[in-house]
């Protein structure tokens, strides 16, 4: 029999979720092409918690992990030079529900999602009535952080619960920074393949962007791809890739797959 009581498990979620909300590493290695924005690719499994209030832009839940996926949720927009905007939208239930979030606020280009299931089971997540994700939680005891993405488009997100288990969802429209790719950027893709001096001077340009925002870099030229690492913040990381090395590190690293 499991002797833990809810308040137990609610002070094991609440240690194990602001730790990863507020943990940044200080040595991030990239070995594949930067996805910055994308769709839902795992859940993470919670401790269990009470109740199955829904909340709103007009009613707020009084639920710990609402407040912290809401938390969760807006550190990842920054990290991706993203500001959430307007009220945000909430759901924790054990049963299918859908949360509508309607026309974007004056400014707003995009939104943020974030997704934890609390109990084990099957759980779909559909937006806009497509499928975007279906996965399976195993038990409590793989307490993990939430899933947390930049979505495009979408206006309608529903979560399917077969199995009845728990799962809160939080999502807020966003304005995020649109960034370009430099001319030395563009220039190097002009003709479609990437050759070695092209990457290592695409590299060495975000670097360099990274070093002019006083964040560092250190690289080990071992082999055909570039193993690096950056100490510095993850928005000033994001900004320097998309403006420098992106496209290039994408198309190089396809020529050589």
């Amino acid at each position: 029999m499991n002797s833990e009581t809810p308040m137990d498990r609610d002070a094991e979620l609440r240690r194990m979720l602001v730790t990863t909300v507020s943990a940044t590493p200080l040595l991030r290695s990239r070995a594949r092409p930067k996805v910055i924005v994308g769709a839902i690719a795992a859940f993470a499994v919670a401790g269990a918690l009470t109740g199955g209030a829904v909340a709103s832009a007009s009613s707020q839940s009084q639920s710990n992990v609402i407040t912290l996926l809401g938390a969760g949720a807006k550190s990842f927009a920054h990290d991706q030079n993203a500001k959430t905007v307007g009220l945000p939208y909430s759901r924790e239930s054990n049963t299918t529900g859908t949360v509508e979030v309607g026309d974007p606020p004056k400014g707003a280009n995009g939104l943020v999602m974030s997704f934890e299931c609390l109990d084990p089971g099957k759980y779909v997540v559909r937006v806009d009535g497509r499928l975007d994700t279906s996965a399976t939680c195993s038990t409590s005891v793989n307490i993990g952080a939430p899933t947390t993405s930049l979505i495009q488009k979408g206006r309608t997100y529903t979560v399917e619960s077969p199995d009845h288990g728990r799962y809160a969802i939080w999502i807020s429209w966003v304005k995020r920074e649109k960034f370009t790719p430099s001319y030395n950027q563009q220039a190097a893709m002009a003709d479609g393949v990437v050759t070695r001096e092209e990457y290592i001077d695409a590299y060495n340009r975000f670097a360099g962007c990274l070093g002019a925002f006083g964040d560092d870099v250190g690289v080990t030229p071992r082999g055909t791809i570039l193993q690096y690492a950056t100490s510095g913040n993850e928005a000033d990381e994001n900004r320097c890739y998309i403006r420098e090395f992106q496209q290039v590190d994408s198309a190089w690293q396809g020529q050589h797959q």
